[in-house]
Order: C-alpha cells, then structure tokens, then sequence
C-alpha cells in the first residue's frame, strides 16, 4: 500500500532566498535541502521526505521559544505527515512553505494548518491520498494490505474531522487526476501529477484565506514549475492548476464518481506503455 502510494508522483523542488527584518542571510532553499534541516532564525528549515525519522529530526531541532517550521517537501507516509502538523500545532509554530508541498505535505501539513504561510514563487499540490487508493478496491489487493488501507482512510478521515475539514476533499483531488482504470483493475492511469486548486476553491476547503503565494492562474502555475524544474536540474511533474471538482460533498457522492471510473481503452493503455 505505501509502496504504491511513493510511487505516484515525482516532484520538484526550487529554492528561495529570503532575508530576515535584521537583514541576516538566511540559507538558500538549495542548501536547506543539501543539509535536510538548518536552523534558521526563530526556528528550523527542513527538506525532505514525510516518515517518522524526518518528523523526529524537525522535533529534536526545535528549541524553546522558536516560533516557525520552513518546509520543503514531496509528500511521503500520511501518518508521518499528520504527526508533523500535530507538532506545529502543539508548539504554536508558524508553517512557512517554500520550495514545494505535495502529496502528503499538502493534504496534511499544509491544509490543517490554519497558522501558514506560503512564501513567493512555493507551490502547493495534491493528488492520492490513503482513502483514495483504498476506495478503488484495486484486484490485487491481499487481505493484509487491505486491512493497513483501512485503517489509513480511518486515520486520515479522523484527523480531517479533528482538523474541520471536508473528508470528500481526501478523495476528490485524486478523482481529478485519474483518468481510467486499468482493465485488469490493478492500477490506474493519470492525467497528471497532481492539481494546485484555483484560491478561491482553496480558501472553501480550509475554511479560511490562503495567506502568502498562491497562482492566479494556469501561466503563472506553468511558469512557477518551470522555475522550480530549472533551479534544481531536475524534470518537472505535469501540473494542473483546477478550477472545479473540489466542493465539499457528502461521501455517498464520492463513492458514486468512483465508481464510475471508465476502464482504460486498449490505446490509452499502449500510449502509456502498459
């Protein structure tokens, strides 16, 4: 199940220079990301990939009276995503995002963090998430690894309801990015990597502003992840900027949409080299 899920988005990430109102250097986001974890005035910049070590590394940096968390990050394991903003919570820190979130950093750093900030020219994107991938009831799915996604969609769910968010909103990004299902029903093709809501849309799932950057529009997207993939030499994933598909709606709604996920045609399977 988590391998499944580690393996469905390959992102980028850009650096940022930014200076502090005493007008110390802080690190290059390209440093930041070097190192993993620097301190930074007034609290730690971390980079790297959400697991249980990476969350207790942040925890250990953190000293007493630190006020924020930069992070930088490509998504990873839910539960280590959650644990991260539970700690943000319980320390009262502010969340600057910078670079890039996606992937388990958005839909669970970024979005139940009421106290953030998405520093210029950073990037928020969503895709799969737990829930999702165990709606679609994949053939190959074992007992085991069906039982783990289980009680990952009731891990995530319980936190979005903790966290007064819409649980629709845990299924709907990955339906926008999905384009069919394989006819072995085994895996599924994707339009794109992952979605960035327009703000507006944004704003409704989180209950309150989008504060800091945000694209206004599908150029700016574009050129935001050009700059992202030119920074670090490495290829930027296909990014949609969405405009619609993310009302809250209740589960029996979502349940209905997926399954009404076509089957993939046999061209749509060759064009991907399946």
């Amino acid at each position: 199940m988590l391998a499944r899920l580690g393996a469905l988005v390959v992102v980028a990430i850009t650096a940022l220079t930014a200076c502090q109102a005493h007008g110390a250097r802080e690190p290059r986001l390209s440093e930041v990301c070097a190192a993993g974890l620097m301190r930074i005035e007034g609290g730690v910049a971390a980079c790297g990939r959400l697991e249980p070590a990476f969350v207790e590394r942040i925890q250990k940096a953190l000293k007493p009276g630190d006020s924020r968390v930069r992070l930088t990050s490509n998504g990873g394991e839910g539960p280590a995503a959650m644990a991260l903003a539970d700690l943000i919570e319980r320390r009262r820190l502010r969340l600057e995002i910078a670079g890039i979130c996606v992937s388990a950093c958005a839909h669970f750093v970024y979005a139940p963090t009421p106290n953030a900030v998405v520093l210029q020219g950073a990037l928020v994107g969503f895709h799969h998430t737990a829930s999702y991938i165990d709606a679609l009831k994949f053939a190959d799915e074992t007992p085991e690894s069906a039982a783990e996604g289980r009680a990952l969609s009731a891990k995530e769910a319980a936190f979005y309801r903790r966290r007064g968010l819409p649980t629709s909103f845990l299924y709907q990004p990955g339906l926008l990015v999905t384009a069919c299902m394989s006819p072995d029903r085994r895996s599924t093709l994707n339009r794109m990597t992952f979605i960035t809501p327009r703000r507006d849309k944004m704003e409704l799932i989180m209950g309150r502003p989008v504060v800091g950057f945000w694209p206004k529009d599908s150029k700016e997207l574009g050129e935001a992840y050009e700059a992202v993939a030119a920074e670090l030499g490495v290829p930027r994933g296909e990014t949609v900027w969405s405009v619609g598909g993310l009302t809250p709606a209740p589960q029996a709604a979502i349940d209905a949409v997926i399954s009404r996920i076509p089957t993939c045609t046999p061209a749509q399977m060759a064009e991907a080299g399946r």
